[in-house]
């Protein structure tokens, strides 16, 4: 009976999936080319705020690219998902530790011993820098593995931010295989006004971190977080972010803090530009002792973004469950 019931419901939700598709295409978009070759629609809200910062910003295969270009006399043509490392590249280990050391200091990851023996394509590489840019490492690693089984998509092809849609060429039947599959794996239900939200990798994964937080924790992989050593013993233990956050920005950009929310985007709602979430960056990390790399810090649009952010990082002051 239960097959039976979720079967229908993916009928149901793929329908209704398709529908929208439909009528998206039918209206007059005004369609914006990525660097990545790929296009979305100009005039969707959802995408255009999850995208707001990806047309300026390369994947993280093509930063690796570069990176790899700038150590040895290799085209980027040259370097694939699938190239190994050292044998396809001609590399020796001095040049592989040195590309080692470039990737941590861009992307402001760590890369520990133990994880180098493993990396052994460039493919490898992306995944592990990606793994380590979600807010949530180990729902990210679980769910690449279901995208690899249910929708074919492979491990180096997704980034944090990618688009279900436009970058990852997901259709309506894909994307309620994918939820299906999700849904199984993370023992949780995500309703069809939830689905509607869900437009990038960040977004399911946040989703599934709201929903699984309160159950079992999900076993985090082997990715050393170094807490703050030093906290200031003048400061409180416990802080609520979102308290926090709400009252510093109340004072930086003169909004009240009850108009401002989870959803509230730093640069459209409140008007800050890129120096004004610079020097909030700088204070979040001197009061949170935490790091925010820039490549994070381009796709922390909205409030929420960095409480979810801000929580998973920062040790000494874990978040507080807000009242409001």
């Amino acid at each position: 009976m239960k097959k039976k019931i979720r079967t229908a419901r993916a009928y149901a939700m793929a329908l209704a999936l398709a529908v929208t598709i439909s009528i998206s295409s039918c209206q007059t978009q005004d369609l914006v080319l990525l660097n990545n070759g790929s296009t979305y629609i100009k005039n969707d809200e959802k995408v255009r705020t999850t995208r707001s910062n990806i047309t300026i910003t390369r994947t993280v295969f093509e930063k690796v690219q570069e990176i790899i270009c700038d150590h040895a006399n290799i085209s980027p043509s040259q370097i694939q998902l699938g190239s190994i490392i050292r044998n396809d590249l001609g590399l020796d280990s001095l040049d592989f530790i040195e590309i080692i050391m470039s990737v941590e200091e861009e992307f402001g990851i760590s890369v520990p011993d133990e994880a180098i023996d493993d990396l052994i394509t460039i493919e490898d590489l992306v995944f592990h820098i990606n793994t380590n840019l979600s807010s949530h490492p180990a729902i990210f690693s679980k769910l690449i593995r279901i995208l690899e089984d249910q929708i074919n998509i492979s491990k180096g092809q997704v980034d944090t931010y990618s688009n279900l849609n436009t970058d990852l060429g997901m259709d309506s039947l894909d994307l309620v295989e994918l939820i299906i599959a999700v849904e199984d794996e993370f023992d949780i239900e995500i309703p069809d006004e939830a689905i509607e939200n869900i437009v990038t990798i960040e977004n399911l994964i946040d989703y599934i971190a709201s929903q699984t937080e309160s159950n079992t924790p999900i076993d985090p992989p082997d990715i050393p977080i170094t807490p703050n050593p030093d906290p200031d013993p003048e400061q409180p233990v416990s802080v609520d972010i979102e308290d926090w956050i709400k009252e510093t920005l109340s004072l930086k950009t003169g909004f009240p803090e009850f108009m401002i929310t989870s959803s509230t985007r730093l640069i459209d709602d409140l008007g800050m530009d890129e120096w004004d979430i610079i020097d909030f960056k700088l204070e979040v990390e001197s009061y949170f002792g935490i790091l925010i790399s820039d490549d994070r810090l381009e796709r922390m649009l909205t409030i929420g973004d960095w409480i979810t952010y801000i929580g998973n990082r920062s040790f000494d002051r874990p978040l507080v469950s807000s009242s409001n």
